[in-house]
C-alpha cells in the first residue's frame, strides 16, 4: 500500500496512472487524499484517471473534490469523469453528489454531452422525482434532451420489448465512454426487467476487474427494483468474483427488502468457509471486503443474525479491519463487542486505530458505559494497556480525569460506504 502511495509522487506518468487503477480496486481510505492530490495535475489524463478512481471511494471527502474537477476543470474527459463518479456516488447515499448533476443537467449552456451523462441520475430517483425531471426536461430548448426525457418517460410508464440483439449490444455499449452512448443503454438494458439478470451478471465477471462497468451494472440491477430483483440471490450462492459480488451486495442492500438483505447471511458464511480452505499463497483480502460489506448491509436494517462472524472476524489475526465493517459495528455493537473491537485495535495500523477508537467511544455512549463497568473487571495486563490506550490511563495514573461513558468527548462517527 505505502509503495502504491508512494508512486503516485512519481516521475512516471504511466505508473501513477496504473497506481490509481490498482488503490481504486484496493480502496484502502488512506490512498483517498493522495489520489484527490492528483485532480491538480498537469497531465489531464491523470486527472480522468482520479475522477474515476473516485468513484470507488465512498467516502465524504470525495464529493466536494469531484464537484471542483466539475466546475473547474478545462478538459471535457475529466468533466464526464467527475459527472459519472458522482452519480456512482449519489447511488452509494451520498445525497450531496447529485447537487451538481442536476445543475449540468438543467444548464443549457453546458456541453450537450455532459446533459446526455447527467441523464444517468435518473432512474436512481425516487418515481416522484423521475417525473417531475422529465416534465421539465421534456419542455428543454435542446431537441435532444427534450427526445430522451420523452423516451425515459416512455420506458418508465410501458416498457419496450427489445429483442436479444438489442439487449446484446447495450451490454457492450455499457461500456462506452460516451455518456449519452452508456445512459441510453442503461435506459434499455432495464427495460428488458428480469431478463437481463443472467446476461448482465455474466459480462459483469468477463469484465470483473473494471470497476467503471460492474458500477454502471449495479444502477441497471437497481433500476429493475426489489419485485424483478429476486433471482439474483442465486447470485449470492455462487459468484466467486470479488468485484461483480460486491455489486450485487450492494444493489441488494440498496432495496431495503429485509427477506432479501437477510440472505447475506448465508453469503457471509459462504465466504467464511471459503476462506478456512483457501490455498497456501491465495489472498483472501478481495473476498475479505465483500464480507464485510454484506455485515453492513445487515447491521443497516438492525440484524445481529451474522453476530457471531463479525465478532470472529475482528479478533481474527490475519483479518485487516476495513471501514464496512467497522460502520456495521458501530450501527449494532453491544458492550460485547468492546472486548472484541479491542483486539481489533491490536492488530491495526495507527490510523485505523484512531477509526476503531472513535467507534469504541460511540458504543460507549450509546450504551452508557462507564470504565468502571463489570465488563472491564477482569482484563489480562495487555488488555488493560489497550483499554489505557483506547481511553487514556485513569485518574491516579496520570493526573487526567479517565473517561466514561457520561465524560466522553464527542467524536465523529465512521461513516459507512453506502446508504
Amino acid at each position: 500500500m505505502a509503495a502504491l502511495i508512494e508512486a503516485l509522487e512519481g516521475e512516471s506518468d504511466a505508473v501513477r496512472s496504473k497506481a490509481i487503477s490498482i488503490l481504486s480496486l484496493i480502496r484502502d481510505p488512506r490512498a483517498l487524499e493522495p489520489i484527490i492530490a492528483q485532480l491538480l495535475d498537469r497531465d489531464y489524463r491523470l486527472r480522468e484517471d482520479a475522477a474515476m478512481a473516485l468513484a470507488r471511494f465512498p467516502l465524504k471527502k470525495s464529493v466536494p473534490a469531484l464537484e471542483k474537477a466539475l466546475r473547474t476543470d478545462g478538459r471535457h474527459e475529466v468533466h464526464v469523469a467527475a459527472l459519472q463518479s458522482l452519480i456512482v456516488l449519489f447511488e452509494a447515499g451520498f445525497d450531496e453528489a447529485i447537487r451538481e448533476v442536476i445543475t449540468v443537467l438543467f444548464d443549457a449552456s453546458h456541453d450537450r454531452r455532459m446533459r446526455h451523462a447527467a441523464l444517468a441520475v435518473i432512474p436512481l430517483l425516487r418515481p416522484r422525482e423521475q417525473r417531475a425531471l422529465l416534465k421539465k426536461l421534456r419542455s428543454d430548448q435542446d431537441p435532444e434532451i427534450a427526445r430522451q426525457a420523452v423516451q425515459i418517460e416512455q420506458a418508465l410508464e410501458r416498457p419496450p420489448r427489445p429483442d436479444e440483439a438489442d439487449l446484446r449490444r447495450a451490454l457492450g455499449d455499457l461500456a462506452s465512454p460516451r455518456g449519452e452512448r452508456w445512459n441510453e443503454a442503461l435506459q434499455l438494458l432495464v427495460s428488458f426487467g428480469e431478463r437481463v439478470i443472467d446476461p448482465l451478471i455474466i459480462e459483469m465477471v468477463r469484465k470483473s476487474r473494471d470497476a467503471e462497468y460492474c458500477a454502471r451494472a449495479g444502477m441497471v440491477l437497481r433500476g429493475l427494483g426489489a419485485r424483478r430483483l429476486r433471482p439474483i440471490v442465486d447470485y449470492l450462492e455462487r459468484l466467486e468474483d470479488p468485484l461483480p459480488l460486491e455489486v450485487i451486495v450492494e444493489v441488494v442492500g440498496m432495496l431495503e427488502d429485509k427477506p432479501l438483505i437477510y440472505k447475506l447471511k448465508d453469503l457471509i458464511e459462504r465466504l467464511k468457509a471459503r476462506g478456512e480452505t483457501a490455498s497456501e499463497g491465495e489472498t483472501p483480502d478481495e473476498m475479505d471486503r465483500v464480507r464485510a460489506k454484506a455485515h453492513l448491509q445487515l447491521a443497516r436494517i438492525g440484524s445481529r443474525v451474522a453476530i457471531d462472524d463479525m465478532k470472529e472476524t475482528l479478533g481474527a489475526p490475519g483479518i485487516r479491519i476495513g471501514l464496512d465493517l467497522l460502520a456495521a459495528v458501530e450501527l449494532i455493537g453491544k458492550p460485547d463487542e468492546l472486548l472484541d473491537l479491542m483486539r481489533a485495535y491490536r492488530k491495526e495500523d495507527p490510523w485505523m486505530r484512531d477509526q476503531i477508537r472513535k467507534v469504541f467511544l460511540g458504543i460507549m455512549r450509546r450504551e452508557r458505559i462507564r470504565r468502571t463497568n463489570r465488563i472491564f473487571s477482569s482484563l489480562s495486563t495487555g488488555d488493560r494497556r489497550t483499554l489505557d490506550s483506547i481511553l487514556g490511563p485513569p485518574e491516579g495514573r496520570s493526573g487526567q480525569p479517565a473517561h466514561s461513558g457520561a465524560a466522553v468527548h464527542p467524536v465523529r462517527p465512521v461513516r459507512p460506504s453506502s446508504r
